[in-house]
């Protein structure tokens, strides 16, 4: 089906057998979010506020294949934010933007595939402004990444990253990731292919003031 836009304070669960398409003129805002089809296209705007219940992921995006190039958000004040993309297939992450935080705790984002994962152009984002550092985690059978920025700074203490090829390779290029503890501790970078781990251009920095990552 193809969405439109609307906000509402409400839970918005969109189920299809074929696919989800989000343009790119629309825009949703709603308390949780879930996305659940063999194709999804996200090229617009989703932004999951969250509630009071933290077992699962505000905003999720379920299926077979997943293109991404619009901007996914989620949190608020009182929810430091949480997504959660996974992919059958393959998931393709092109021009995207991804936040999950709140005004001090950056959120967690969790990004799996059975197949492939290419990033590319994209910036991902679980930073801490007035705490610590989120999580990001990208498991797949390879993932590329390329030209992009994943970060999980924080004020208090940095977050981490972890970028895992479960049975493939690990190809990163032109990219940045950071981890930095603004005032505390610098927080933790994973980086790791089961055959290859290729890092070229690209700089890595977890740094604290108290202590390195």
């Amino acid at each position: 089906g193809k969405l439109n836009s609307f906000s509402v304070p409400l839970d918005v669960i969109l189920l299809s057998s074929e696919s989800v398409l989000l343009t790119s003129s629309a825009q949703l805002n709603a308390r949780n979010i879930k996305l659940s089809a063999p194709k999804i296209t996200v090229d617009g705007r989703l932004n999951a506020f969250g509630s009071n219940n933290s077992e699962s992921p505000f905003l999720a995006l379920l299926g077979g294949r997943l293109a991404i190039s619009g901007r996914l958000q989620s949190g608020s004040k009182q929810n430091k934010g949480s997504i959660q993309i996974r992919g059958d297939n393959v998931v393709d992450i092109n021009g995207g933007n991804l936040v999950a935080a709140n005004d001090d705790l950056g959120g967690d984002i969790s990004i799996a595939s059975n197949g492939d994962i290419n990033i590319g152009n994209a910036t991902i984002l679980t930073n801490g402004s007035n705490g610590r550092g989120g999580s990001l985690n990208i498991i797949a059978t390879h993932v590329s990444v390329f030209n992009s920025t994943l970060k999980a700074n924080g004020t208090t203490g940095g977050g981490s990253v972890f970028v895992v090829a479960n049975s493939g390779d690990v190809n990163f290029q032109q990219s940045f990731v950071q981890t930095n503890g603004g005032a505390g501790v610098g927080g933790s970078i994973l980086i790791s292919g089961v055959n290859n781990t290729i890092i070229l251009s690209t700089k890595m920095d977890s740094t604290g003031y108290s202590q390195g990552g």
